[in-house]
């Protein structure tokens, strides 16, 4: 109740009186309101605040700045090079999935299966013959016609348009017998190329790097 009572005394006084005699108010009160309140802190800020306080002076914000410009610099490249690396294989993998798919479904079904690849479309699908398959397909004198099968795998995929095609033939046939057509298709991206191949080895469908285009 003590602090309570001094500020109420210096507050009736400088009610009281007037500017003038506002200065005759002892100091002791002020002082006393001071020591024993928070009031203290509010009014004289410690000195640590005003110094000693640890922190980043301009020209070490700006040497951060270009450090990390060139760090960055440097690193766009390679993310833009990993990233084309990244696109051409999975491009190539998902050809040579869908290509095993078609030798897989040729045999357990007992019908032809092929592989369409549209180069100059950017874009490639598998379809399936309407007969059965014949045991010996050169004694066949008649074309068989196929037919897109259903499913989420008889659907028309793409190619970026960014990576290069080419093709020797742009179909490749899979017969219930396991065998398969011996066909490469080669895919390019900046300088980098990926053979999606099965001359390799027979019935086996291989994805292989290959040499640049020229």
């Amino acid at each position: 109740m003590t602090l309570i009572q001094d500020f109420l005394l210096i507050f009736s006084l400088s009610n009281e009186r007037n500017a003038h005699s506002m200065s005759l108010i002892p100091g002791w009160a002020f002082v006393r309101i001071l020591k024993k309140s928070s009031i203290r802190d509010t009014l004289v800020p410690p000195r640590r605040w005003a110094r000693g306080i640890p922190a980043f002076t301009l020209i070490e914000i700006l040497l951060v700045i270009v450090i990390l410009t060139i760090i960055g610099g440097l690193a766009i490249p390679n993310l833009s090079q990993t990233f084309s690396r990244v696109q051409l294989n999975q491009t190539a993998n998902d050809m040579a999935y869908l290509m095993r798919y078609a030798q897989s479904r040729a045999i357990i079904q007992r019908f032809t299966c092929q592989f369409i690849l549209d180069a100059e479309n950017k874009r490639y699908w598998i379809t399936q013959q309407n007969s059965p398959a014949q045991e010996d397909s050169d004694s066949s004198e008649s074309q068989p016609s196929f037919k897109k099968i259903s499913g989420r795998l008889g659907r028309t995929l793409g190619i970026p348009l960014d990576i290069q095609v080419q093709a020797e033939n742009p179909t490749m046939q899979f017969y219930p017998d396991g065998r398969i057509d011996k066909d490469s298709f080669q895919l390019c991206l900046k300088h980098r190329c990926v053979t999606v191949s099965t001359k390799e080895k027979s019935g086996y469908v291989r994805v292989l790097e290959s040499e640049a285009l020229p």
